[in-house]
């Protein structure tokens, strides 16, 4: 008997999957480019320089809630960790573009470099960026 309704009091606290809600705006990202202006794509061969502002192309996998938030990307020196530019927007479709220049227009010192990608709260992905010094004119 006791074990009878040990069992039931146990089963009571379990919740059926069935039933738990799907996660709410569960976004992702399809695909992230970061540019220069100069050369497009994966197919890059170019280092980034100090002196390039970069376009960061985020393609989510669906529009997000309204009530998101924005998207957002921070680039971040790795040696420093100084937040190095910062640009957002509104996430109201699936696709942004989101320019990162220097902050007080200065250059951004040479070395690694880590771009956070988020949408409200949620990180959607990170990525390392090395920045060099411009090839010497030829």
């Amino acid at each position: 008997m006791i074990f009878f309704l040990l069992s039931a009091v146990a089963a009571c606290g379990k919740a059926d999957p069935s039933h738990e809600p799907a996660a709410a705006g569960a976004i992702a990202l399809q695909s992230l480019t970061i540019d220069s202006g100069d050369a497009h794509g994966p197919g890059r061969t170019k280092p980034f320089t100090v002196q390039d502002v970069l376009t960061v192309e985020v393609i989510l996998s669906a529009a997000p809630a309204a009530d998101a938030g924005q998207i957002r990307a921070r680039f971040i020196n790795l040696a420093t960790g100084q937040v190095a530019s910062t640009a957002s927007e509104a996430a109201t479709t699936k696709q942004a573009r989101l320019t990162l220049t220097p902050k007080n227009a200065r250059e951004w010192e040479p070395g690694r470099y880590v771009l956070e990608v988020s949408v409200g709260n949620t990180l959607l992905t990170t990525r390392d960026v090395d920045i060099s010094e411009p090839a010497p004119a030829s």
